[in-house]
């Protein structure tokens, strides 16, 4: 009996320490923040695998437009603005995107490692981005850069666009810009 209590308490306490958002996905505090440690992957919200493979979404998660990136994070989590990105890069300090890139699952750039060191938990994977022409003022469609770049929907609009936020195989420090809202990127989720 004594070693059924030893290993559930053991359990329980892995359990608690790895972190366990709504979604039954991991989740890791960084600072004040509480992250999703991985992309977000529920079919039920939208989104699409990389080049439709599931594969794909095993790995990097789905990417969603901006609308269903709004609604994707699972009850008591939020999409982050990319003021919350922000604080979360200036919390990791100078050259945050190794710091926070997954150990594996990026491609080399140039004949050097496109992975991270992962040294908070985050995991960030590059699962590239879709752009649908037929939805936009663009006129090309097209799926880019799997395994060499990450993008995150922000909250924060600008215009008819919205913000996110990359982390490259070759950044030193994550970046952002803002695109049109029916780009397809992945979501991270930010604790309530």
């Amino acid at each position: 009996m004594k070693n059924r209590i030893s290993v559930g308490l053991t359990a329980l306490m892995l359990f608690a320490a790895a972190g366990i958002c709504g979604d039954g996905g991991r989740s890791v505090k960084i600072g004040n923040q509480i992250w999703t440690a991985e992309n977000l992957n529920d079919a039920s919200k939208g989104g699409i695998c990389y080049k439709n493979k599931h594969s794909n979404c095993e790995k990097y998660g789905r990417l969603y437009t901006w609308d269903e990136a709004m609604k994707a994070c699972p009850a008591g989590w939020r999409l982050p603005s990319f003021e919350e990105w922000r604080t979360l890069t200036a919390y990791v300090g100078n050259n945050s995107a190794p710091k926070l890139k997954a150990r594996s699952g990026w491609k080399n750039y140039h004949d050097e490692s496109g992975n991270g060191t992962d040294e908070y938990g985050f995991s960030a994977l590059p699962g590239g981005y879709y752009r649908d022409g037929a939805l936009s003022a663009l006129t090309d469609t097209y799926f880019i850069l799997e395994g060499f770049e990450g993008y995150w929907w922000t909250a924060s609009e600008q215009g008819t666009s919205a913000w996110y936020r990359n982390i490259g195989n070759n950044g030193s420090d994550g970046s952002g810009s803002y695109s049109d809202k029916t780009s397809m990127l992945s979501v991270r989720c930010l604790k309530k």
